[in-house]
């Protein structure tokens, strides 16, 4: 079935890029170099019509490694992972809750050696952008993928729910029974192109700000300074800096990494090899001790049609792989971040009157019994 409500949305956020794209030649020639060549008609980079992101079951088809984005890391296929919660419930509110489903992403992420690249978590649902090795494709489901995180996540939410959330609100919330926290099955779009590519990632990265903040996107009244990646520091007008302040003090999105120079607190993002997995001979005493009495952090997998333990991965041996369309943004971490924050505050000037608003929901971070 076509999700004419994404189709519409998808068309719009282009339209937004288009006018970014032109506006900033110098960091965005390889784009309109190639749309210029697709209109003469050289079909570089061209798409079927027949050809759609997953195939039956999400299951997300091989594709030629020419036909992704080239931003710099060449054998990847990329994914833009939506899911959202039954009844648009604001479940995520509470900051423990949030750090469930940040802890849920990274270890599956690592367990199926998938790199996540950005990530935003609202109140009511999560975007994630990941990448999957062409040569791991055939292997890969999306869906189980996004399942496993979602079951993990339900199962630890509603012992947090039923427990201690319920006895700090002295029982009145009813306990939850049987039943998802999930409204349908998650939306997987693959990306095809640079174009795409770019605009998902500043999607994803300014949705929180596009929704939580209406009152600021109303009050500008001219676009954001914008310059190219050889241009010396500069500060926003002070309503752009007010809003960045807003993406860089929140903790569940990966924007604020790139904007601080890949520096500061670490994010929950990975390139999927840094697990940290447990050796035969631990394998073989701790497989069959129960869950509960694992040490801390240790989690019973089935990787590769095979037990394994995944363990914590300490903070020096963990790596990223930086967003192929960051990477472009210029020739040091730092000024990447800055060029990505001003992106990031012109995409919020373009789309201010295409906002991304919630449905009326309730302020309890509960759902409705089943």
């Amino acid at each position: 079935m076509v999700d004419r409500t994404f189709l519409k949305q998808h068309a719009a956020s282009m339209a937004e890029m288009e006018m970014l794209f032109e506006e900033n030649p110098g960091l965005f020639g390889h784009i309109l170099d190639r749309k210029t060549t697709e209109t003469d008609g050289a079909g570089v980079g061209h798409k079927s019509d027949e050809k759609s992101a997953t195939g039956p079951d999400d299951e997300p088809l091989i594709v030629e490694q020419n036909d992704q984005p080239d931003g710099g890391a060449k054998g990847w296929i990329y994914f833009h992972i939506t899911s959202r919660v039954h009844f648009q419930r604001r479940i995520f509110e509470r900051e423990e809750v949030k750090e469930m489903l940040r802890k849920h992403c990274l270890h599956y992420a690592r367990v199926c050696e998938v790199a996540l690249l950005n990530y935003c978590f609202m109140d009511n649902h999560f975007h994630l952008n990941v990448a999957v090795r062409v040569e791991a494709l055939a292997c890969f489901n999306a869906s189980k993928f996004v399942g496993c995180i979602k079951q993990q996540f339900t199962n630890e939410y509603k012992i947090w729910f039923n427990g201690p959330y319920r006895r700090e609100k002295r029982h009145r919330p009813k306990e939850l029974g049987n039943g998802t926290l999930w409204e349908g099955r998650p939306h997987i779009e693959r990306i095809e192109d640079d174009a795409q590519f770019a605009a998902c990632t500043l999607y994803i990265e300014a949705n929180r700000l596009r929704a939580c903040s209406g009152a600021q996107l109303d009050a500008l009244e001219e676009p954001p300074m914008l310059r190219t990646h050889d241009d010396e520091e500069a500060r926003l007008q002070p309503c752009y800096e007010e809003l960045l302040e807003r993406v860089q003090s929140y903790r569940y999105q990966s924007a604020r990494w790139y904007i601080g120079g890949c520096q500061g607190e670490e994010p929950a993002l990975t390139d999927g090899t840094d697990g940290n997995w447990a050796s035969e001979q631990e394998l073989e005493l701790w497989w069959e001790v129960p869950v509960r009495d694992l040490p801390k952090g240790w989690r019973k997998v089935w990787f590769k049609e095979r037990p394994g333990i995944l363990k914590p991965t300490l903070a020096h041996a963990r790596s990223y792989m930086e967003n192929p369309f960051i990477a472009r943004l210029g020739s040091t971490p730092q000024a990447r971040g800055r060029t990505f924050a001003r992106l990031l505050m012109s995409t919020c000037w373009h789309g201010r009157n295409r906002r991304v608003c919630d449905d009326d929901e309730g302020n309890e971070p509960g759902v409705v019994d089943f």
